[in-house]
């Protein structure tokens, strides 16, 4: 195999490895960040604590996005509401 059959060859293979990842598969984008982004998948240093976990907030439908809004608006008068009853 002569050299411009090995470079169209490295060239087709190359692309097919850009589609691979850009069609979701995680090794070929972490294979292609390590080649050519001088990326790591090891920690930066040794003594680095690695993450524990994340926040995650589960967001409110539409019925319990107006129930907080009605709750807020109303707070300060349940709020005054409640004061009088408690010095009764």
């Amino acid at each position: 195999m002569n050299k411009e059959d090995r470079e169209k060859r490295r060239k087709a293979i190359l692309k097919m490895q850009f589609s691979m990842a850009m069609n979701g598969s995680v090794e070929m984008l972490k294979w292609l960040g390590i080649q050519y982004c001088k990326q790591s998948n090891q920690p930066s240093t040794p003594n680095e604590e690695l993450p524990r976990g994340f926040d995650v907030t589960r967001i409110p439908n539409a019925y319990e996005q107006e129930t907080v809004q009605e709750y807020e608006e109303n707070k300060e008068e349940f709020l005054k509401w409640k004061e009088g009853k408690d010095t009764k």
